[in-house]
């Protein structure tokens, strides 16, 4: 008889039950209330996004419509190269749902494209976005055509956009952390905006992360005419990251 009777580990059927039950009881940290709290707060956010970076306003957009959203990525197959970021409601790629997608390439502007933001105000779902199904199919062609992806932080974006936009066979090209490492295995700040602000600015700008900005709030909860501009910068710089990069890393024979 055995000392300790250990309990089977649950099949495939019961895990995937789990996931789905804890989808479904998951809910946003952040609270919904009236008053000067929450309204505060994102006034606060606008005032912050527009002091740093309300200069790109007419550089970056919005993408709200699948036209809109086939013709740019076309632009980056022609181009040959993209660079990818997400958004989402937290840091876990399964349980966690993409708030938008960030993309660029060069000779184009930067560009946000909104998935499933949420009022604060009624807590339902913004019209005039892109739904999952949308944005990956279209997706799926940039990946097919095996053009350039370029990322930061790879291994997380990638299973967002596999389990969230269900985009197969998806790839990086370049991932500026993994790079970052390589260059300087002892870097004190290993983020994509502390990177950026050192190499790419010459230590020059304000390199401000999420937290410091949004301090809590999820993102799905920021209006899309504010945290657009904060999601397409990321694209861009992480492009730029890339870039800067590659003159020490690249290598062709």
């Amino acid at each position: 008889m055995a000392l300790f009777e250990v309990p089977k580990r649950p099949g495939r059927n019961q895990d995937s039950k789990l996931i789905t039950k804890t989808k479904s009881i998951k809910k946003s940290n952040t609270v919904i209330r009236s008053g000067n709290g929450l309204l505060g707060r994102i006034s606060e956010i606008k005032a912050t996004v527009e002091k740093n970076l309300g200069q790109y306003a007419n550089d970056y957009v919005v993408i709200q419509n699948e036209n809109q959203l086939q013709d740019y990525f076309q632009k980056c197959i022609y181009n040959h190269v993209i660079s990818i970021d997400t958004e989402t409601t937290g840091l876990d790629p399964i349980l966690d749902k993409i708030v938008g997608l960030c993309i660029y390439t060069p000779e184009e502007p930067a560009a946000y494209v909104p998935i499933n933001h949420i009022s604060y105000v009624t807590g339902m779902r913004v019209e005039d976005q892109l739904d999952e199904k949308q944005v990956g199919t279209l997706l799926q062609e940039v990946v097919n055509s095996k053009i350039d992806i370029i990322m930061f932080n790879a291994k997380f974006d990638i299973r967002v956009i596999r389990n969230q936009l269900d985009v197969k066979d998806i790839y990086c090209t370049w991932d500026g952390y993994l790079a970052g490492r390589l260059m300087n295995e002892n870097e004190p700040s290993g983020g994509l905006k502390a990177l950026h602000k050192k190499y790419v600015l010459d230590g020059k700008g304000d390199a401000f992360s999420f937290d410091e900005l949004f301090k809590g709030i999820g993102f799905d909860h920021i209006p899309i005419n504010v945290g657009y501009l904060y999601a397409a910068h990321d694209a861009i710089i992480t492009y730029e990251l890339y870039q800067y990069q590659k003159q020490y890393l690249y290598y062709d024979p």
